[in-house]
């Protein structure tokens, strides 16, 4: 795509009175145009006239569906009179009636290429950084040159327009005074301008000057796909996620990214005005570089110019602020940085459970109360027992009420409004995923569709839900089963039935019937039975008492064995610290310094402790919940020294050694009159995202990364190998 060379503008300006016109853009892509001028103003005897304005659809992404996005947020004053600027002595905002009769220079970018209609020029200006309120069109008559030595404006824009407009239109001509036209442009996408606007299209800008700052190059997709609309030519084709990802920079001038950047700033200094000013919390930034442990996922290594050490980036923060506490700082939070997100990361000495829930909830609220104008009433609290059993889910839904029943979903209407298709493509997409604690890989068979009035009984024998082992039953048992299931759900009508055999007990995040109930109740949405999701409807939900462990999930590339000691007869901390029990491996559920349930201490160190019962054992570990996703997580943590190590000796299986090497420096601490102490991290783009409306969290991201890489800069990407030899690599 080859469109006209686009323009940073700096225009001589004098406002005058004069009525806004209609908007003329170009029907090719460039990106915004930086302007700048000296102006006589006078307002317009109409007042603000009404523009065209876009709205940039959100990219499609398979997690749940956010709200749509919040009104434009007003851009701050700008006062540049007391800085010395070549470009503007105001901003395009600043400009007001009290200006009327004034000289002003001005700058800012335009959307797109000028054209030349009617013997004007059309400079159409980015909304964000020229003008809020809807777009308009400013007329402005030339007036004669400029005293520095330089093209006058009319001699300026008729060699914008040889440049710019099409072969079939006139070029504009350096005779006496052309007519030429700007817009004044909306401060985002997302709506029309307020009652408040105050000045917004009341004045006209006549030029006096017109100067090139910096020329474009031809881009590869419209940076504002409403301006081919806008001239009557038909939308722009949306670029694909690679091409916008790879010229980043120009991707980020949409307005949307820019109010998603924008409403992201707001929330930052929401929550941290609300932390330091209110909740005396000390903001304290911990290292990148750490050492490589077995506490998480896989980690991204640091190779040093000693061969053979090496830094791990850190996966979180969670060691540092554990220490922070036990240094004295009572309560601390961090912005932190990972190497794909950001987190909000909290920690609270003297603190148990229900006061970090209760201080996220003040974050949430006073994100949501800045950037939506919303307020965020009471959240309820459910156990990871009753959110399994109900929705199969330790993060569920709870914006529709389809609940799991004895391992059975019901779906009202799903029998009429979901046809075979539709059945098949909800069971493909069980049996492309994993469920390790359910028995790995699924089969077509643990599942079955029935209803009333269909083929029941051909659905369950065809099926192991009757016969585990895959026997035979003969159609009047299999009916007389069938009815005895519906009438137990209590299914009537239209209802669709899913049934799902699984392993008894409820680990993980979700079970097979709980990934049903999302993918069914999406199928619905899309299918017109079920109306959408309430765009502007957050259900927020903690979660608590999840397991402390759960079996552990072999990893093919781990082979070192555990140790395979017996289980100690002592049931005091010390002797539970010496051996490891007996059993199948265990893994922490959330992470190894989570505090065990009070009351259940003697399901880990008693003589009878085994990884059994040790599975039943609930850790005192939080989510945060909204409409089907996780918003954040944390846990009381394990203060007690000898605790700590019984935990990643006696369960965990962490020889002494490997314990001493890797979490030494956090039990010398601990060992310090460590206090109690808990904490929680939110994940700040997925937040962002709630907020704004968007799908994916890339989009509240000014640089994001996918697939573990960066197209925008081109990494990662390979070294030579005499830098892989200084590092040792090679």
């Amino acid at each position: 795509m080859a469109p006209p060379l686009p323009l940073f503008l700096p225009l001589g300006v004098r406002l005058d009175v004069g009525l806004p016109a209609g908007l003329c853009t170009s029907r090719r892509p460039s990106p915004p145009s930086f302007f700048s001028s000296s102006a006589h103003a006078v307002p317009t005897p109409d007042g603000p006239a009404q523009g065209h304005h876009h709205h940039d659809n959100p990219r499609p992404s398979p997690s749940p569906s956010p709200s749509p996005p919040p009104p434009p947020l007003p851009p701050p004053p700008v006062d540049l009179s007391s800085y010395a600027n070549p470009y503007r002595t105001v901003s395009c905002a600043g400009v007001t009636r009290a200006m009327i009769g004034t000289t002003v220079r001005v700058a800012g970018w335009t959307a797109s290429p000028p054209r030349k209609i009617n013997n004007a020029l059309r400079l159409p200006t980015h909304p964000r950084r020229n003008r809020p309120g809807p777009a308009r069109r400013t007329d402005a008559t030339a007036a004669q040159g400029r005293r520095r030595r330089r093209p006058t404006a009319p001699a300026a824009a008729a060699r914008l327009l040889r440049q710019t407009s099409r072969p079939s239109r006139r070029s504009a001509s350096s005779a006496s005074a052309p007519d030429f036209a700007k817009r004044r442009a909306a401060a985002s996408d997302a709506g029309a301008a307020s009652a408040d606007d105050g000045d917004a299209g009341a004045l006209e800008i006549v030029l006096t000057g017109l100067d090139v700052l910096n020329p474009a190059d031809p881009l590869p997709f419209y940076v504002h796909p409403a301006a081919a609309a806008a001239s009557g030519g038909k939308p722009a084709q949306q670029p694909t996620d690679e091409l916008r990802l790879k010229h980043r920079h120009l991707d980020l001038r949409r307005p949307r990214l820019q109010h998603n950047l924008r409403a992201r700033a707001r929330a930052a200094h929401a929550v941290r005005r609300l932390l330091v000013e209110r909740l005396a919390f000390t903001e304290v930034e911990t290292p990148y570089l750490f050492k490589s442990t077995p506490e998480g996922a896989r980690e991204f290594l640091v190779p040093t110019r000693s061969r053979g050490l090496f830094y791990a980036l850190a996966q979180s923060p969670q060691q540092f602020k554990q220490v922070l506490v036990c240094a004295g700082v009572e309560r601390y939070f961090q912005f932190a940085r990972q190497p794909e997100f950001t987190q909000i990361d909290l920690e609270m000495a003297f603190a148990g459970r229900e006061d970090v829930m209760r201080v996220v909830e003040d974050v949430v609220r006073a994100a949501w109360k800045e950037v939506r104008g919303v307020e965020v009433g009471e959240v309820p609290v459910m156990t990871y027992g009753e959110a399994m059993a109900r929705f199969g889910s330790d993060k569920p839904d709870t914006r529709f009420g389809v609940e799991t029943v004895v391992e059975a979903v019901v779906v009202p209407g799903g029998a009429a409004a979901l046809a075979k298709r539709d059945r098949d493509a909800v069971l493909k997409t069980l049996l492309a995923e994993s469920f390790p604690h359910y028995g790995g890989a699924l089969s077509p068979r643990d599942f079955a569709f029935i209803s009333r009035g269909a083929s029941a009984a051909t659905a369950l024998r065809r099926s192991r839900i009757l016969a585990p082992d895959g026997g035979n039953q003969d159609d009047e048992a299999a009916e007389a089963a069938a009815t005895r299931l519906l009438d137990h759900l209590a299914a009537v009508g239209d209802d669709l039935v899913l049934l799902n055999r699984r392993t008894t007990g409820f680990r993980g995040g979700h079970t097979p019937l709980g990934r049903a109930r999302t993918l069914l109740a999406a199928a619905m949405r899309d299918r017109g039975a079920w109306a959408p999701a309430d765009p502007n409807r957050f259900d927020f939900l903690w979660v608590v008492d999840f397991p402390l462990f759960t079996p552990a999930v072999a990893d093919p590339d781990d082979d070192a064995p555990p140790p395979t000691q017996p289980p100690s007869p002592d049931s005091t901390l010390a002797a539970a610290a010496t051996a490891p029990t007996a059993g199948p491996p265990l893994a922490a559920t959330h992470h190894p310094f989570t505090a065990p349930h009070p009351s259940d201490l003697p399901l880990l160190l008693s003589p009878s402790a085994t990884p059994y019962t040790a599975l039943t054992a609930r850790g005192l570990h939080y989510d945060l919940v909204l409409n089907g996703t996780e918003l954040a997580g944390g846990s009381v943590r394990a203060h007690n020294p000898s605790l700590q190590r019984a935990l990643l000796h006696a369960h965990l299986r962490l020889p002494h050694p490997r314990i001493d090497a890797d979490f030494g420096h956090l039990l010398a601490a601990l060992a310090a009159g460590a206090p109690p102490h808990a904490g929680a991290a939110i994940g700040f783009e997925r937040m962002v995202a709630w907020l704004v409306g968007e799908r994916s969290i890339r989009d509240v991201v000014a640089f994001p990364k996918v697939r573990g890489g960066d197209l925008f800069v081109g990494c990662p990407g390979e070294v030579e190998v005499a830098r892989l030899r200084e590092y040792g690599l090679a």
